[in-house]
């Protein structure tokens, strides 16, 4: 994580490892705090979605969105797949004017070369399938069939996910017309990052 801080603000600072005092564990990853510098609260993108608080903008949705795309873009250029990409592991923090987000959560990060069904969803019941899919919408339909691990375009699919609910929570069609690809059901149908991350920088543009 140390090394992908170092390449991008959109994943937190981590400064080092220390001993740990308050927990079963023997040492803890001390990183940034990320939220509200008055209340020390962090707040996820999953929860400001649903309490509207803090108050999110359009142009808020479109800059959180690139953060992503661009945290996406930095692990993939590192032939890593984030594994559990979704709203409640986005962290939201003022950035000037506006509201930015780093990605947390890399403990499911797997290599493309080694990918690794963290989840176990390769394992599922047929019929356990569609509860998971109602509790984890995040997760691509293609991780449940047999001998499928994740791929770059699971995560593609993820942040489909992500898009989609910050338009249906946000009413803004736009971005529907960028999740739309990326939870494409056939994984190689899903766009390259790049080529989703140019259509947010188009659509703010506009």
């Amino acid at each position: 994580m140390k090394v992908l801080s170092q390449k991008s603000d959109v994943f937190p600072w981590v400064y080092g490892v220390c001993e740990a005092v308050t927990s079963d564990t023997q040492w803890a990853i001390v990183m940034e705090f990320v939220g509200d510098s008055t209340s020390f609260k962090s707040t996820s993108l999953m929860k400001a979605l649903a309490s509207g608080s803090p108050h999110i903008t359009t142009i808020d949705c479109f800059h959180i969105i690139l953060d992503i795309a661009e945290g996406i873009e930095i692990l993939q250029k590192n032939s890593l797949i984030h594994n559990d990409l979704a709203s409640r592991n986005i962290l939201l923090y003022n950035k000037g004017p506006r509201i930015s987000s780093k990605m947390f959560d890399l403990g499911s990060v797997c290599t493309a070369e080694a990918p690794f069904d963290v989840f176990q969803l390769n394992n599922t019941d047929k019929a356990d399938v569609f509860d998971l899919q109602q509790d984890h919408p995040e997760h691509a339909p293609e991780l449940y069939n047999i001998n499928t691990p994740p791929t770059f375009a699971s995560d593609i699919y993820s942040f489909g996910v992500i898009i989609e609910g910050i338009a249906a929570n946000k009413a803004l069609m736009p971005l529907m017309d960028i999740s739309g690809p990326c939870l494409h059901s056939r994984p190689d149908q899903k766009p390259a990052i790049g080529k989703t991350y140019d259509h947010i920088e188009l659509e703010l543009i506009d």
